[in-house]
């Protein structure tokens, strides 16, 4: 998509705090919501593509408890549980960030970043605070920076889409968080003494209370939560349906990343989880992009994860 497009976007969306809360398995009453609409059978979903979320025991429990064979939108939407909130915010991936390549067709991305909210921002050991932030994020990278929001500055994890108004698709080419893979990189650094000072056994001590503690639980399921909420953005804010994912070895192809690759499991169980199905169709919106085709043609079994929501109401 085109930068101004990006741009047009976020200006057509409500300014201010967008804020998403998780609790675990929260991804799969979303879901559920959005499949059940105004009215469905459980074995109408049973028979579906939703299928597997129906074993989930929080959604087992629910059907439960509605003792009929009907099932619609409510039970999953109004269900809630006790959780963390995030604060969603949005920037625009183009051409001045030194990774443009990493997108398929070669122009900017819409950025959907999932910050730390307050209690967590202040959970930071605040002995050599801004030191600790200077290894934890990564300006080149579509972060939060400060000043645009005043205190939400420390992004979890972000997602990168790519869109088209036109054919109704969106497009995730990459879900990523730095925040954590560093976390555990400055802990070993500063155990080892690699710091730009040298850090006290007090200041190891509390940073490693903050890894155990804080992001920890967040390491097990901060792709599910990024994930949630890029379905939710892409279906509640921007109202798109037609849903793709890129696959581990076609989209490190078709986005040219011929150095590190990101985690297979990204691009492999985690569609699988959110009940994306495997196709060698591409998404239309990209077949008229040159840059693309000429990658994509050399693919000898090119795969996509692909999702098409239900459209009530």
């Amino acid at each position: 998509m085109k930068a101004s497009t990006a741009d047009e976007i976020i200006a057509c969306l409500p300014r201010g705090r967008t804020l998403f809360q998780y609790f675990p398995d929260r991804y799969a009453l979303l879901l559920l919501s959005w499949a059940a609409g105004t009215g469905v059978s459980v074995s109408r979903l049973r028979q579906g593509p939703w299928a597997r979320l129906l074993e989930k025991p929080l959604v087992r429990e629910l059907l439960a408890r509605q003792g009929s064979g009907r099932v619609d939108s409510g039970l999953f939407a109004f269900h809630w549980q006790p959780g963390e909130t995030f604060l969603l915010t949005l920037d625009v991936w183009n051409r001045r960030h030194r990774g443009c390549n990493q997108t398929s067709r070669g122009d900017a991305n819409l950025v959907l970043q999932l910050n730390f909210n307050n209690s967590l921002v202040r959970r930071l050991p605040r002995t050599g605070e801004l030191a600790l932030r200077h290894w934890l994020i990564c300006d080149e990278h579509p972060v939060l920076k400060p000043g645009k929001q005043a205190f939400y500055r420390d992004t979890l994890a972000w997602a990168r889409l790519d869109l088209d108004l036109d054919t109704g698709e969106a497009l995730i080419e990459e879900i990523q968080s730095d925040w954590l893979r560093n976390a555990e990189r400055t802990l070993r650094w500063m155990q080892r003494g690699w710091m730009d000072r040298r850090a006290t056994q007090d200041e190891i001590d509390a940073f490693e209370n903050y890894c155990d503690q804080v992001l920890s639980p967040l390491r097990r399921c901060w792709a599910e939560i990024m994930l949630a909420a890029t379905l939710w953005f892409i279906r509640e804010e921007l109202g798109l349906r037609n849903i793709w994912y890129h696959s581990a070895e076609t989209g490190r192809q078709v986005k040219g990343i011929n150095w590190s690759a990101p985690p297979r499991s990204l691009y492999t169980r985690l569609p699988r989880r959110f009940c994306f199905r495997t196709t060698t169709e591409a998404p239309a919106m990209l077949l008229g992009s040159r840059r693309f085709m000429r990658r994509y043609r050399r693919l000898s079994n090119p795969l996509w994860h692909h999702m098409e929501l239900p459209s009530w109401p």
